[in-house]
């Protein structure tokens, strides 16, 4: 009689269990497909890019940030940083960081911000700046 509620008890795991299971297992097999990009897409944009990157007190990471855009595969995209405020040395790092690493963007910009607004404004602010400049590419926000 005690194997009655057991065979009870793994049946109610093996139906609360099964639905996550057989999802990573979809999963899985979705990430060995390879990707296919239209041919338009895999020729090189005529557009130039600009990756907009607000940050605040991201002196612990920053570096990491830097190098992992710049480790993108395609066209080296132009770099918009807006600091809101920090009130760590985020800023020095990342002038530093660009100074020592001058070809790993086409152009980079750094905006200070005179008090901390939120990413909103910080996002508001980078576009109107673009948008002054007559920008006409891509925008990509991270």
């Amino acid at each position: 009689m005690v194997w009655i509620p057991a065979l009870a008890e793994v049946g109610l795991a093996a139906a609360a269990f099964g639905p996550f299971l057989m999802h990573r297992l979809s999963v899985g097999r979705w990430r060995k497909t390879p990707l296919l990009y239209p041919k338009s897409m895999q020729a090189e944009s005529e557009h130039p890019l600009t990756v907009v990157l607000p940050v605040w007190n991201e002196a612990l990471i920053i570096e990491k940030k830097l190098e992992n855009l710049a480790a993108q595969d395609g066209k080296k995209p132009s770099l918009l940083i807006i600091d809101s405020a920090s009130t760590d040395d985020t800023v020095k790092r990342i002038e530093s960081w660009l100074k020592t690493n001058q070809g790993a963007f086409n152009d980079s910009t750094v905006i200070e911000m005179e008090r901390r607004q939120g990413k909103t404004k910080a996002l508001q602010m980078a576009l109107e700046s673009l948008e002054a400049n007559t920008y006409e590419g891509l925008i990509c926000m991270t």
